[in-house]
């Protein structure tokens, strides 16, 4: 965000290399607000993170072809049920 403020024209990560993104744990990627992963205490917080810094809409995306189809209607079931309300 810091760099979309000051104009700057790399937008994507600064250069760094997916596979050094992809070693980093996703607990320290949810802490720092690139990712928002969890229950949905730390999905309310992630989002509230972005939302401090004036995001107003969020893409999200649950599915991934390691994550079975039934596990992905239920995280969208949850994160309606148990995220969404709380920015209502």
């Amino acid at each position: 965000f810091a760099r979309y403020t000051s104009g700057a024209q790399d937008l994507g990560g600064g250069n760094v290399p997916r596979k050094q993104l992809a070693q980093l744990p996703a607990a320290l990627l949810a802490e720092r607000g690139v990712i928002i992963a969890g229950d949905p205490s730390h999905c309310i917080d992630g989002a509230r993170k972005h939302e401090a810094a004036g995001v107003d809409q969020l893409m999200i995306v649950m599915q991934s072809d390691q994550i079975s189809h039934d596990d992905v209607m239920k995280s969208i079931n949850l994160f309606g049920q148990a995220v969404i309300p709380a920015f209502l």
